[in-house]
């Protein structure tokens, strides 16, 4: 990995920091891993003549029958990202304490490392190329904001006693959704690699965002062995692949709010009692999950489940 930055600051008042930086890498011989016996895309490929179109067979019929998938890993994918990054600082003045950033960044790869070499990881192993898209992490907005709190306390005596050192911790982040990838649901090329993806049918607008359809399933056309789109001019033809590039759509983003409330309280030099409440997802949001994105789902293209909902716990801790 080559790895290059350049960031500029600037300090304003006593307390405050900004800070606006560049950050850029380039990833090479990423591991993927290639089928290299696949069986031959063709126009008159048929589910029962499958060993038939694999390579080594095409080569020696006669022994190259007795060899099925062979899966050799690949180092030749490639990853490149670039990304701005703006922070606020205030450092702890004043009873309390706030870090706010945004990063803007698009990060694009051929494949990217899921940690499992066993099987074929492009649609078409023969067309690295092809899978040239957004990374499967790539957030394009991503923005976080934190803040430490303290009470300096109210009145005096037992009001201030009670009021004073209390600490509450927000922590604030919203973001964009990851990509995903449109598939056929089904074996269309008839190459048993399984990560076939469908025809774009043009001029078709492909995002209404909501729950019921995150996207436009009248935007892509699957197989014509497909009784849905066997009528369909853009349908994907047996033994071909679609034109549908990897990780397409973004799926919905996150918003998230998580904080503490916090307070020590020291009775004697040996004696001190902690008081802690963690609020995860406070306001309660429904962060919605990414639909099903196969076209032989039932559900395609809906959003049918959400991230976890607001969790609250309190802890009491002695020390002596």
């Amino acid at each position: 990995m080559m790895q290059w930055n350049v960031s500029f600051s600037q300090q304003f008042g006593k307390d405050w920091l900004a800070t606006a930086t560049y950050i850029g890498n380039r990833t090479n011989h990423i591991l993927g891993a290639n089928e290299q016996n696949m069986p031959q895309p063709s126009a008159t490929a048929t589910a029962g003549n499958e060993q038939a179109r694999r390579l080594l067979t095409l080569l020696n019929p006669t022994q190259g029958a007795f060899y099925s998938s062979i899966v050799q890993t690949d180092d030749g994918n490639t990853a490149a990202y670039h990304g701005l990054l703006l922070k606020l600082d205030h450092r702890f003045a004043n009873h309390f304490t706030w870090l706010t950033n945004y990063t803007w960044s698009h990060c694009t790869s051929t494949y990217d490392f899921g940690g499992e070499l066993a099987g074929n990881n492009y649609q078409n192993p023969n067309n690295r190329k092809g899978e040239q898209a957004d990374c499967n992490f790539d957030r394009r907005h991503i923005f976080n904001t934190s803040m430490v709190i303290e009470s300096p306390g109210v009145g005096t005596g037992v009001a201030r006693a009670l009021t004073k050192g209390w600490q509450a911790a927000p922590i604030i982040s919203l973001f964009t959704g990851q990509p995903f990838s449109v598939t056929t649901g089904s074996d269309v090329s008839l190459t048993g690699v399984g990560a076939d993806r469908p025809n774009v049918v043009p001029g078709v607008d492909v995002f209404p965002h909501t729950l019921a359809q995150w996207f436009n399933p009248a935007a892509f056309a699957g197989g014509c062995n497909n009784a849905a789109y066997a009528n369909n001019p853009y349908c994907v033809p047996v033994g071909s692949f679609g034109n549908a590039g990897r990780d397409v759509i973004h799926a919905p983003g996150t918003i998230q709010w998580d904080m503490s409330v916090s307070r020590k309280f020291q009775f004697k030099e040996r004696w001190k009692l902690e008081f802690r409440s963690e609020f995860f997802n406070i306001m309660n949001h429904a962060n919605w999950s990414a639909p099903a994105f196969g076209l032989t789902s039932s559900t395609f293209a809906q959003v049918t489940s959400f991230g976890t909902p607001r969790l609250i716990q309190m802890s009491m801790k002695l020390y002596f």
